[in-house]
């Protein structure tokens, strides 16, 4: 029911087996699945698990992009809920009860959860922090406040489609995950913050994340802040790449929009619509679909949209059907209740 979303760009092993191993040893029932997202290290990810849990997927990469790695783990994953942790963490032996309960309340109910995180000080590395009892750890270390993000958080992956995953526009972790999570709040769904005393989660590190600068945020923020839409495209790629460097990642269930049309046999039809739908090309990287509800043979319509609009009707979706002699606001209906548009 769970997958687990690592993603890594040039990380120290021994950070990594910290990581995979404090989650292994929580004898969760409902994490099955750890996908880690090498995302383009210099040095390729060479992680041989003995447990068959634990994957590595690569992105071949040149620069850093959170949003766009954490996305590529969410489509690689094969469960319906997805945990996104920071590679410097250790999550205390204890918790496989309580991740379990939490993952299958986001299923249930359609929340995301956050859990509070206990930053580690420097003297205390991945490998101490792996062997040294839960107790002794929650002792050296200092619980973010409730403002801060948070290391480890969970989601349904149907939230993630629904309001576009994270935004790729976003590189660093501070603006990518208070842009998801403001999102996930405007579509309606609520987010749980777990404080530290439910579940343990430790960063390790040589600073605490909580108290260095994110390099990229300034970017980040100008990038989505006067931004207030709930709903994003998967497809608009990275801001400082000409494309998406995981190209699976646009390849969603359902497309941002559906452009419907209800039309009727005229004269010169086809190019007429071949003409409106032309004019969306480009739009918000073409990520919509376009829906005709047609009076005659469904086939022949989009055949022949498909040779009107020529070069582009690879990229665009196209789908047509018959309502025979049905009204206008029938047919409008009928579009409505069959879009796959977000």
């Amino acid at each position: 029911m769970l997958s687990l979303v690592i993603p890594v760009r040039d990380l120290p092993a021994d950070q990594l087996d910290a990581c995979v191993e404090s989650f292994l040893r929580t004898k969760s029932k409902s994490l099955d699945d750890i996908v880690v997202i090498d995302f383009g290290s210099v040095d390729p990810v060479e992680y041989s698990p003995s447990d068959k849990r634990v994957r590595v997927v690569r992105v071949e990469a040149k620069h850093w992009n959170l949003a766009e790695a954490l996305n590529a783990g969410v489509v690689a994953s094969r469960n319906p809920v997805v945990a996104k942790v920071d590679a410097a963490v250790v999550i205390a032996a204890e918790s496989g009860p309580s991740l379990d309960a939490l993952a299958d309340a986001c299923r249930r109910n359609g929340d995301i959860a956050a859990i509070q995180t206990i930053d580690l000080p420097d003297g205390v590395d991945a490998k101490a922090a792996l062997s040294l009892p839960t107790a002794d750890l929650a002792l050296l270390g200092r619980s973010r406040g409730r403002g801060a993000g948070s290391a480890l958080v969970i989601f349904p992956v149907a939230i993630w489609d629904h309001v576009g995953g994270f935004d790729t526009r976003c590189e660093g972790w501070e603006e990518t995950e208070i842009d998801f999570a403001g999102r996930v709040r405007r579509g309606g769904h609520k987010m749980l913050r777990v404080p530290s005393d439910r579940m343990r989660v430790f960063h390790v590190g040589p600073a605490s994340r909580d108290s260095i600068a994110d390099p990229a945020r300034p970017k980040d923020h100008e990038a989505v802040s006067r931004d207030r839409s709930t709903h994003r495209s998967t497809k608009l790629p990275p801001s400082q790449a000409g494309r998406m460097a995981s190209p699976n990642v646009i390849s969603t269930p359902q497309p941002l929009v559906t452009i419907a049309i209800a039309s009727t046999a005229r004269n010169a039809r086809d190019w007429i619509l071949a003409g409106a739908i032309r004019s969306f090309v480009g739009q918000i990287d073409n990520d919509f679909e376009i829906l005709v509800a047609n009076l005659g043979p469904v086939d022949e319509v989009a055949a022949r949209l498909r040779a009107a609009i020529g070069s582009v009707a690879d990229e665009l979706t196209i789908r047509a059907f018959d309502v025979g002699d049905a009204p206008g606001p029938a047919a409008r209906t009928r579009l409505t209740d069959d879009a796959r548009g977000r």
